[in-house]
This record gives structure tokens, sequence and C-alpha cells, in this order.
């Protein structure tokens, strides 16, 4: 659920840089949940544009820092000590996939 979960936050916060709707961000997010989470700015797209070309390093390099410790932003933002809607709406998406039979493309570990 970590890829799935840290792949929409890592989109939300590319979609917020530019303006956008995250619907027009695709991007991957690879490992566990935390710090050992890879977000893979290279093959982030807005609207089919690689995101390297549209944005400078140390742009990307804040909103990679932001996605590791987002987190940890959204507890504190929250103040009760957990953040559930998000791992809840990865697990809906991740649910409804299988279900439907979709043959969407997540970033999931499985074993």
């Amino acid at each position: 659920m970590a890829g799935v979960l840290d792949a929409a936050r890592f989109e939300t916060f590319i979609a917020l840089e530019f303006g956008v709707l995250s619907a027009d961000v695709k991007a991957m997010v690879l490992g566990s949940h935390g710090d050992l989470m890879v977000p893979l700015a290279r093959y982030a797209t807005v609207s089919s544009i690689p995101m390297t070309e549209l944005l400078d390093v140390a742009t990307i390099e804040d909103l990679v820092a932001r996605t590791c410790n987002s987190s940890a932003e959204i507890v504190q933002l929250m103040h009760t000590g957990g953040a559930f809607f998000g791992p809840a709406s990865a697990t809906s998406l991740m649910v409804e996939s299988i279900i439907l039979n979709q043959s969407r493309l997540l970033p999931v570990a499985a074993y």
C-alpha cells in the first residue's frame, strides 16, 4: 500500500507546484513507507511532459523531500497522532483495481 499512498502524495505535491489537477500528474514511488522510499522524479510527468524538463533541480529535490516527510507533516496537521485517510484511500484503490480487474499498474510490494 505504501507505493500507492506515497505516489499519490508525490503527485499531489507536483500538482500543487504547477497549479494543475493531480489527475494530470503521473508519478511513481518505490520502496517502503518512510526513510527508504524512493520518489522517481525522472519518471514523473505533468500532462505527459517529464517534470525534469519543467522544474529546476532544487525544486525537484524539495518535492522529493516533502514526499519523504509527508507522513510526519500530515500527522502534525491533523493533531490526532495518525494519518488514516490516505492509507484508507490507497487501500481502496488497490481493492477496487483487483475486484474490477482493471489491469492497472500500481507500485506495490507483494510476496
